[in-house]
């Protein structure tokens, strides 16, 4: 139980660290580059941070399984799409549809890459861990 406690606040984190993303994308990207190609560059810069802040909470967290890994991944995916919908239509005003064109693979849209590396993210950060290649010290 104490493990899920901890990672609703690491999920806490990763949205503010999302959302100052999500302002800094759209004051310094989508300007120069627009707002299709400011979309996916988000969403590998986002990935990037996603796989940051995981793999530094990873010692917080405590995991004993991969089961437990996947599942805190899959609360994470739940949590995000909630949010973001619900802020995307209650908050920002959004339509469903403009809410939904990121992640239209057929149109471009890369969100849901970016949503399937948070949802295996506590997975990948823990293989990265074992294999070393980000030495802790």
């Amino acid at each position: 139980m104490r493990t899920y406690l901890r990672a609703l606040g690491v999920w806490v984190i990763l949205i503010i660290a999302e959302i100052i993303h999500g302002i800094l994308r759209r004051m310094f990207i989508l300007p120069i580059v627009g707002m299709f190609v400011g979309s996916q560059v988000g969403v590998c810069i986002g990935s990037a941070l996603i796989m940051t802040v995981v793999y530094c909470a990873s010692p917080y967290l405590h995991f004993q399984t991969a089961r437990q890994r996947l599942n805190v991944g899959l609360l994470w995916l739940v949590l995000t799409l909630i949010f973001e919908f619900s802020f995307g239509y209650f908050v920002a005003g959004s339509s469903l549809e403009s809410i939904l064109f990121d992640y239209n693979l057929f149109a471009g849209g890369l969100l849901p890459f970016g949503m399937l590396v948070l949802a295996f993210s506590p997975f990948l950060a823990s293989r990265i861990e074992k294999s070393n290649v980000i030495p802790r010290t």
